[in-house]
């Protein structure tokens, strides 16, 4: 089975352990290619090639840990008119996870988005080019869970509360269609996705999309 359009109840069958496993792999990855401080893989270098390189590294990574799965990067989603033969809107996910077994299919998107300490960096990452992808359902789309990576380029302290405050109290609860969880809270914490996100917020989405919950994940270069 899939997991859209699944039962309130979907997160008792979802495959924790083997998403788990794949964003420990994503971030053993990370934390080398950053301690290696290659000129290659600095903030200043693209979003774009930071996560192909990233993926690439998850490639070979993921095998020697075990991993079952496969990964792919700049995946092209979207709709096509039969009509007409024409492309109504495409866009390229980041990076995916692709897991299943006798009963279950799973592609978990990873979608990257540096943020630096300004405001105006974060709320690209809460807007219509981050965040809003999944809400809008251009993401994941047969999907109920899904993750955000920040790329952090300043310091933690001053860019990750900030995130996290604005998804908290309410600011963004009409733009991104946020739920609230059982205990009346519009962020989950800790994951109930992935042991190394921070939160999981919850969002509906347009037509017949089934919401989307996504897990929160920060990584950056260790900038003091």
């Amino acid at each position: 089975m899939t997991f859209g359009g699944a039962p309130p109840n979907w997160i008792a069958a979802f495959p924790r352990q083997s998403v788990d496993a794949a964003a420990t792999v994503l971030h053993e990855a990370w934390e080398d290619l950053v301690r290696r401080n290659t000129p290659g893989f600095q903030p200043k270098n693209r979003e774009d090639h930071l996560t192909l390189k990233l993926k690439l590294y998850c490639d070979a990574l993921g095998p020697r840990r075990g991993l079952l799965g496969s990964w792919s990067a700049e995946n092209k989603v979207g709709v096509l008119d039969i009509e007409s033969g024409e492309i109504v809107w495409q866009k390229r996910t980041d990076i995916s996870f692709h897991w299943n077994n006798n009963e279950q299919a799973l592609v978990f998107v990873f979608e990257f988005k540096k943020v630096s300490h300004t405001s105006a960096s974060r709320k690209a990452y809460l807007g219509d080019d981050g965040m809003g992808r999944f809400v809008e359902g251009y993401y994941s789309q047969d999907e109920t869970a899904a993750a955000m990576v920040a790329l952090l380029t300043g310091p933690e302290d001053k860019i990750v509360p900030h995130i996290q405050n604005s998804l908290s109290d309410g600011s963004y609860e009409s733009k991104l269609r946020q739920r609230k969880n059982g205990s009346d809270l519009f962020i989950t914490q800790p994951s109930q996705l992935i042991e190394l996100a921070a939160f999981d917020t919850d969002h509906d989405r347009s037509s017949d999309r089934p919401p989307i919950r996504l897990a929160h994940i920060f990584l950056g270069w260790h900038t003091a």
